[in-house]
C-alpha cells in the first residue's frame, strides 16, 4: 500500500536545506509526477502526449533494469499490441523519432538500438530523478543520504500514471525506497531533524507506515510539540479508517510511550 500523501503531517524545518539538484532545466522527472524540462528552463511536459510519455517511461524503466534497455518485441508488445507487426514498427519508429526530437530539446539524451534492444542514455548535465535514485540503491551506499532523500522527498512514481507494466516497476521501487528508509530511521546516530525527514519521506511513499508514524510522535512529543504530535497521530488514523476501515489498533499515548 503505497500511495497516497499524509500532507497533514508536513513540518518545516528549522534548518535551511542544502540542495544538491537543479530541476530547473534539463531534466526528466518521474517522482512526484511526470514532468519534462528542456535547457532553456521551459516546461516542455505538454508535448509529450501519451503514447511518447510511455515509450519515454518505458525506456527509461528498462534502463535502470537491464543495460541493455528493453528488447525491441517487447516494446512493440507494450505499446502497440493491437497493430500488427509491420505497422507496429511503423509507428515504433514514428514516435522514436519524435521522441528523439524532444530529448533534444531536454539535453544530452540518446536513444541506442543495438543487438535488438533499445535504451537511453543520459549525460552527467542531464538529470533523471528515477535513474539518479535507482542508481544509488543499485549501489547500496548510504553515504549519500542527504542526496537520496532529496530525490525520495519529491514523493511516489508516476502517481498518475496507471499501466500494469509500470504498476510493476512503480511497486518495485516503492517497496526499495520504503525499505531503505525503515532500515535508515533505526540508526541511532541521527539526529532528530534529520529523522523527522526521513519520516516525513517515508509517508510519501507509504502513508500508512507505522515506523514513520512512531518516530514522528515520539519527536514531535519529546520537543514538547504535543499538539503537533497529535494532529500526526488524528490524520494517520483517519487515512488508516479509510484506507482499511477499521481504526488504527494504538493509541497516541502507547505510540508515544512505544517510541520513547
Amino acid at each position: 500500500m503505497h500511495n497516497g500523501l499524509l500532507t497533514t503531517t508536513s513540518v518545516v524545518f528549522e534548518e535551511e536545506p542544502v540542495h544538491y539538484y537543479d530541476f530547473s532545466k534539463k531534466s526528466i522527472c518521474f517522482l512526484g509526477r511526470f514532468k519534462a524540462i528542456d535547457k532553456n528552463g521551459q516546461d516542455i511536459t505538454a508535448s509529450f502526449t501519451k503514447t511518447l510519455k510511455m515509450l519515454l517511461i518505458a525506456l527509461v524503466c528498462y534502463s535502470a533494469k537491464d543495460s541493455r534497455g528493453i528488447n525491441m518485441n517487447k516494446l512493440l508488445q507494450l505499446l502497440w499490441s493491437s497493430k500488427s507487426e509491420e505497422a507496429a514498427k511503423n509507428v515504433r519508429n514514428v514516435y522514436m523519432s519524435k521522441l528523439r526530437t524532444l530529448l533534444e530539446e531536454i539535453g544530452n539524451i540518446k536513444i541506442v538500438t543495438q543487438h535488438g534492444y533499445c535504451r537511453i542514455e543520459i549525460e552527467d548535465d542531464t538529470l533523471c530523478d528515477y535513474l539518479e535514485i535507482m542508481r544509488f540503491f543499485e549501489k547500496k551506499d548510504n553515504r549519500n543520504l542527504e542526496k537520496m532523500l532529496e530525490l525520495l522527498v519529491r514523493g511516489a512514481m508516476l502517481p498518475n500514471v496507471e499501466i500494469d507494466w509500470v504498476d510493476a516497476f512503480k511497486n518495485d521501487f516503492a517497496d526499495i525506497a520504503i525499505e531503505f528508509l525503515c532500515k535508515v530511521l533505526k540508526k541511532s546516530s541521527l539526529s532528530d531533524s534529520l529523522k523527522l525527514k526521513i519520516a516525513d519521506t517515508l509517508f510519501q511513499h507509504d502513508f500508512l507506515n507505522e515506523d514513520a508514524l512512531q518516530v514522528k510522535c515520539t519527536i514531535l512529543y519529546q520537543q514538547s510539540r504535543i499538539g503537533l504530535a497529535k494532529n500526526v497521530y488524528d490524520a494517520f488514523c483517519s487515512a488508516y479508517k479509510n484506507s482499511l476501515g477499521t481504526n488504527y489498533r494504538d493509541s497516541f499515548m502507547e505510540v508515544v510511550q512505544r517510541g520513547g
